[in-house]
């Protein structure tokens, strides 16, 4: 409930929109009571009484009204899909930033794959539970509710008779938004490692190549789009059971209003042939609502997995000292390391109580066999990692901007002409 809040929230930032929206949603469902009502006069009236005089009004009103509801249909989902894209391209938006400021550890940890499946694949699929529960859900429990009350005004009996599957109905549509929600994220996380070995793939397709090893990856690869694949059955496995399941239950109502309605007209009269042809339609019009009502609970399970996974992110605690500390004016080269402690995982120290001070003009090489912590050593200095314990210093200065300017001028390892970085494989490990 909490990650649904979150989502509905960002229709905040485009009020006007949401309103016009939910205006034309309100407006075109009201107008699904005048076919239902003109049914009734035709049967009741103009062909009971033989009114010909009536016939072209009451037929022009009920097209009138028909072309006026889909015109604001047309324009609902105009407006909606500019809606959509709007509230996706903002979150996709702080999304990617916030990516930006995660530290280098949250990449340790996450393949590319799976972070743009999170850009790509679940913002949009978030933002459906905005845009189609205001388009579709407002709108349908608005139409539900209009049918509803014509439906009581002329029969309550018929009405609850016509409404009896429908707690089954609500039934099958819990149960599935409950169990329904781990197949989704199954299928997300399946869909990620595939993303994220088709990225590998081809940033390392030189090496792929060099080594000979395509047939390794296409099994790699083969076993990830197999994953994909039996995570998506399992899905649609559920789907294929619930929804016609659904249809079957919703569509016996209308057997059993005619029966009842029938043995009402020959009984007792309470019922006319009128009330008969008008239920008959808006039955169409109530059961259209609740049918998709019942496939948003699809929607709203594969939306609120995606929702965790972007907002997984977005509360991630992202890196500190982007703006902190002294930035010296210009670039000198005075590089100190006082007292540096750092492991990429905790109680592994990789550099311990690193004591280093190199001055202007200065080479210093770092050799030692892989693993010994020498591109660790590059990577302090150019602000990737923090130490966990003392400084370091750029020119006396310390903070982000001191790290900026070595990563700008240091540009890898690459000498800088003020501040030269080389590494030697040989010789013993550096360990401070």
């Amino acid at each position: 409930m909490a990650i649904l809040l979150r989502i509905f929230r960002n229709v905040g930032r485009y009020p006007a929109m949401a309103l016009g929206v939910l205006f034309l949603a309100i407006g075109s469902t009201l107008l699904v009571l005048v076919p239902p009502l003109m049914t009734k006069r035709f049967l009741d009236v103009i062909i009971k009484d033989l009114r010909g005089d009536l016939i072209w009004q009451t037929a022009g009103l009920a097209v009138g009204a028909i072309a006026l509801r889909q015109v604001m249909v047309m324009g609902r989902t105009v407006l909606n899909t500019a809606f959509e894209q709007r509230v996706v391209h903002d979150l996709r938006q702080e999304l990617f930033d916030k990516i930006q400021r995660m530290p280098l550890r949250f990449f340790d940890k996450r393949t590319s794959g799976d972070i743009m499946s999170r850009v790509g694949s679940d913002v949009p699929a978030m933002e459906k539970v905005i845009i189609q529960g205001i388009d579709q859900g407002l709108s349908g429990i608005i139409q539900i509710a209009v049918i509803l009350a014509f439906m009581l005004y002329q029969h309550v009996g018929l009405t609850l008779v016509t409404l009896a599957p429908m707690p089954l109905v609500a039934l099958i549509t819990w149960l599935y938004s409950k169990f329904g929600a781990p197949r989704y994220t199954r299928v997300a996380e399946a869909s990620a490692d595939l993303n994220a070995s088709l990225h590998d793939s081809l940033a390392g397709i030189r090496q792929i190549k060099a080594y000979t090893v395509e047939p390794e990856k296409l099994l790699e690869f083969s076993e990830k789009s197999d994953e994909v694949r039996a995570a998506q059955m399992h899905v649609v496995r559920a789907n294929a059971v619930t929804w016609p399941t659904v249809s079957l239950v919703a569509e016996s109502g209308i057997v059993i209003m005619l029966a009842m309605g029938s043995y009402w007209l020959i009984t007792d009269g309470s019922v006319t042939i009128g009330v008969i042809g008008a239920f008959l339609f808006a039955w169409g019009y109530l059961f259209e609502p609740i049918s998709r009502l019942s496939q948003l609970g699809k929607t709203f399970t594969s939306g609120l997995v995606s929702g965790k996974r972007v907002y997984e992110v977005l509360d991630d605690v992202e890196e500190s000292n982007l703006s902190e500390g002294k930035t010296p004016d210009e670039l000198i080269g005075n590089v100190e390391f006082d007292q540096v402690h750092f492991g990429y995982e905790k109680d592994e120290p990789i550099v311990r109580g690193v004591n280093l001070s190199v001055k202007k003009g200065q080479t210093v090489a770092f050799v030692g066999p892989t693993g010994s912590g020498k591109s660790t050593l590059l990577n302090l200095l150019t602000g990737f990692y923090h130490p966990e314990q003392g400084r370091i210093l750029i020119d006396g200065c310390t903070g982000a901007g001191a790290f900026q300017k070595v990563a700008s001028a240091a540009n890898g390892v690459r000498d800088s002409g003020e501040l030269s970085l080389q590494y030697h494989p040989a010789a013993e490990p550096f360990a401070g």
